[in-house]
């Protein structure tokens, strides 16, 4: 099997152009920029045939590659604000912050707020040095939705105290959400509790009729766009009972509700199942529920019904030997695998006994970046 950074080599080779931004090569934010945004395409693709060549046989290998706007699409950049600087961490090397005035990756309203915020807190505000753990500010993250353009600031800090009035009252007539949030752990996160709220606690995207409630530690996919094209695709494939497992906010249950019989979600972060609820609600959708509960234990005492399909949305490392035992002990006609890590998702099909690949999708969540993801769509042999 051929590596995605050796196919990436080659391309860049062939198809060497010039970068939209003049940090690149030294921020770690993207690496493909010196490549046309279709050649990406095309070197992404020839990855997936290279490494899922048993699976993709037959009408299988004419799978297509999901397109995205190539740049000014992402709904989140978490900024780190540390030695004297603000911006993405170098390339390469975590002990070091490139100084970035702008992303082109980002959404143009996320753009013109950064570059205010970072007028008003360079040599204003103490920031963190994550090296020697001291200081105040550590992150800036902003969120954008993508379809009804809201936009929320998150200010992570070391010490659970406002220091920040006055960035706050020159930025709140451009941010629908403005949040200070705590994170005193040494380890570097940009999320934690919020103690303190400008404006709303949240902001709202909508995928078609179905309406999202984010938070400061919502998880959503980065690229709205892409997200909605997803959400569409599985949205053909699902009928009957539904068993949707890391369902985080419950964007896929919510916006597949109206073509099954019921949906069930589970989710092991509290704060993620808060907002599914809330989703709910706001949907008004009577025939979906969510349960907090680790995946692992959901399933060694699963309830006793049957599920027609299952959906997994796993973390980059994939499913463990002991989820997907007993997955395939409860037996669903029909498994629909997302995946953002080709690698996982490869090691669990072949590990998903007694199911054959019946429809294989990737989409370009990631521009730029040599990330991808995919949908497998299995279905009992």
């Amino acid at each position: 099997m051929v590596s995605i950074d050796e196919i990436i080599s080659h391309y860049r080779r062939r198809f060497s152009a010039s970068a939209e931004c003049r940090f690149f090569s030294r921020c770690g934010g993207c690496s493909l920029q010196d490549i046309p945004y279709l050649r990406q395409i095309e070197a992404k693709r020839e990855f997936l045939t290279s490494l899922f060549k048993e699976h993709l046989t037959g009408d299988l290998s004419d799978f297509e590659v999901v397109k995205s706007m190539p740049f000014h699409y992402r709904n989140r950049m978490d900024f780190v604000c540390a030695l004297g600087k603000v911006g993405l961490r170098e390339a390469g090397n975590y002990r070091r912050v490139v100084d970035i005035s702008s992303c082109p990756l980002m959404q143009h309203t996320s753009n013109e707020v950064f570059k205010r915020l970072r007028e008003l807190i360079i040599d204003n505000i103490e920031d963190y040095d994550y090296l020697r753990h001291q200081g105040y500010l550590r992150y800036i993250v902003l969120r954008q939705t993508g379809f009804t353009d809201q936009l929320m600031v998150t200010f992570v800090v070391a010490r659970k105290e406002n220091l920040l009035n006055e960035v706050v009252e020159k930025i709140r007539d451009r941010a629908d959400s403005i949040n200070l949030c705590l994170n005193e752990r040494r380890a570097e996160f940009s999320s934690g509790e919020v103690f303190e709220t400008v404006n709303r606690k949240s902001i709202e995207e909508a995928f078609e009729d179905i309406k999202l409630r984010i938070n400061h530690n919502s998880f959503l996919q980065p690229n709205s766009e892409v997200t909605l094209k997803l959400y569409q695709r599985i949205k053909d494939e699902v009928y009957g009972d539904l068993l949707d497992l890391y369902c985080g906010a419950g964007g896929i249950s919510l916006f597949v509700a109206d073509r099954v019989r019921s949906a069930m979600g589970v989710e092991l972060s509290e704060d993620s199942l808060t907002m599914a609820e809330q989703n709910k609600m706001i949907n008004n959708i009577e025939n979906v529920d969510f349960f907090l509960a680790d995946v692992k234990k959901f399933l060694a005492n699963p309830p006793k019904r049957e599920f027609d399909i299952v959906i997994v949305d796993p973390p980059r490392a994939g499913l463990t030997p002991k989820i997907i035992n007993r997955l395939i002990e409860l037996g669903c006609p029909k498994i629909i695998y997302i995946s953002c890590n080709p690698l996982s998702l490869k090691r669990d099909l072949e590990d998903l006994k007694g199911y054959r690949l019946k429809s294989f999708q990737a989409f370009d969540m990631f521009p730029q970046t040599k990330y991808i993801e995919t949908l497998a769509i299995l279905e009992k042999a």
